[in-house]
């Protein structure tokens, strides 16, 4: 599980990002993947906060709205 999955289920806190870049770093998690992959941020959210760190929250909340948008149109 990615790192903003983790976040969104609560299993993990903002804080933790760099023992997962950490562990990427070293080969011990995410072998084979970008780096915004195995945290699990699109390209685009990758950008944003590789240039603005803060907005971590920001994305997070964006993802929690897409998944309320998803369950309620089902």
């Amino acid at each position: 599980m990615s790192f903003l999955e983790l976040c969104l289920n609560g299993e993990a806190r903002n804080c933790d990002v760099d023992t997962f870049i950490a562990q990427w770093h070293s080969g011990l998690a995410g072998t084979g993947l970008e780096l915004h992959e195995h945290l699990g941020f699109t390209w685009e959210e990758y950008q944003v906060w590789v240039t603005t760190p803060s907005a971590l929250e920001s994305i997070l909340n964006a993802r929690r709205s897409l998944t309320a948008e998803t369950l309620s149109s089902n």
